[in-house]
């Protein structure tokens, strides 16, 4: 929350002010939105805006409309009723009560797993989730618990981009570089509904005078028009493809090829670091595994469901990380390890904090301290923000 709008709540408590007469405010610019718009618009003269607020609003609450005005500050106003609300609440009231706030209303699955995320990160089953609805944040969500929060919101993720990529602008035009900046996402192929152009015209609000573009990994042409179409200076495709036959097609790019392993074990005759095998469906996997998990090997999947890797039993990620956590004189309670697959198992538990992403399979759940959203929610970004704030 805003510490502006925090102290402005402050002094509001201090005058006796509730957060029901703000109410009435905040419905009045529910109902006629032209009101707040007029309020905000920079052109409209400060006498014009005290007038509004003189012919609609109640004489309790005009003197603090006309300072917000005065300031320039009536967007905080929303946050303003927030911060109030908080103050008015009673320490019981706070320990007890959660806050969603939210664009579109979670599902019942989601829901749940909030509720499991607050149950286990305070320890306490009974806290009230209370649900606000805010479009402003644009998508996902924010959770207040007491002085928590939670922001996994699309507006906390652009305000951080925009705040990363304006040290970036400042660099680049200091020393004189020609620079151009390309919304993208990571994501080969991307699915059309993840390109997320909004933020591609945030930033070229925020960079009303730097080129614009987007860099596309779709797997069709309409998203580079489309981005044309709302007024991207240059776009870039990258062409991307499915594997036809995923797994097989990925081991011929990196991997030997064999029609008969156990002819080719018997002919070679040089060092073995990992035996890596790739199964055709799951249920040779299995059979695989239980043949050879009796060995004094280390035998874990490699991510994929059909695949097994076997190493020698004194090698996993969890004897990489002690040894590079002791070279470095890192003590292991100071050390956060992520994963989301088997061969991550032993590395989640030596860490101090494990974390499993949402998407991670069940051996790196159950050997992982926490659990953190998918990749595809920016789980790792999520964990390193939890960390920096000193919340595990």
């Amino acid at each position: 929350m805003i510490q502006t709008a925090i102290d402005y709540a402050s002094e509001l408590h201090k005058t006796g002010m509730s957060h029901e007469e703000l109410s009435s405010v905040k419905d009045i610019f529910e109902v006629v939105p032209q009101v707040k718009e007029e309020l905000s618009d920079p052109t409209v003269s400060l006498e014009k805006k005290h007038l509004v607020i003189q012919k609609v609003f109640s004489k309790n609450v005009r003197n603090f409309l006309q300072l917000l005005c005065d300031n320039d500050d009536i967007s905080l106003f929303d946050e303003v009723c927030k911060a109030l609300k908080e103050l008015e609440m009673t320490p019981e009231q706070k320990e007890s009560t959660a806050v969603l706030t939210y664009v579109e209303a979670p599902s019942d699955e989601q829901l749940a797993g909030i509720k499991s995320f607050i149950a286990k990160e305070f320890r306490n089953q009974n806290i009230r989730l209370e649900m606000v609805q805010d479009a402003s944040l644009k998508s996902g969500f924010v959770l207040k618990v007491g002085s928590k929060e939670y922001d996994w919101s699309e507006k906390a993720r652009i305000e951080q981009l925009k705040s990363s990529i304006a040290k970036a602008v400042n660099i680049l035009e200091k020393y004189g570089v020609e620079y151009a900046l390309m919304h993208t996402t990571n994501l080969y192929p991307t699915d059309p509904a993840l390109v997320r152009l909004g933020a591609m015209q945030e930033l070229m609000r925020e960079f009303p005078d730097v080129p614009v573009g987007l860099s596309d990994h779709t797997l069709n042409n309409n998203a580079c028009i489309a981005a044309m179409a709302l007024g991207a200076k240059l776009v870039e495709r990258h062409f991307t493809d499915y594997m036809e036959e995923k797994m097989r097609t990925l081991m011929e790019q990196s991997h030997i090829i064999v029609d008969d392993l156990d002819a080719f074990v018997e002919s070679y005759h040089g060092p073995v670091e990992k035996l890596y095998v790739t199964f055709p469906n799951r249920a040779e996997y299995e059979k695989a595994y239980e043949a050879v998990r009796k060995l004094p090997v280390f035998l874990t999947d490699g991510g994929w469901a059909v695949d097994l890797e076997v190493m020698s039993r004194d090698t996993d990620k969890g004897v990489a990380l002690r040894a590079l956590a002791e070279k470095l004189g890192i003590a292991r309670e100071q050390v956060l390890a992520m994963g989301d697959s088997g061969n991550d198992c032993a590395m989640l538990r030596y860490a101090g904090v494990g974390a499993a992403m949402g998407n991670a399979g069940e051996q790196a759940k159950k050997a992982a301290d926490v659990i953190a959203p998918s990749n595809r929610e920016d789980g790792v970004a999520w964990m390193l923000r939890r960390a920096a704030r000193g919340e595990v």
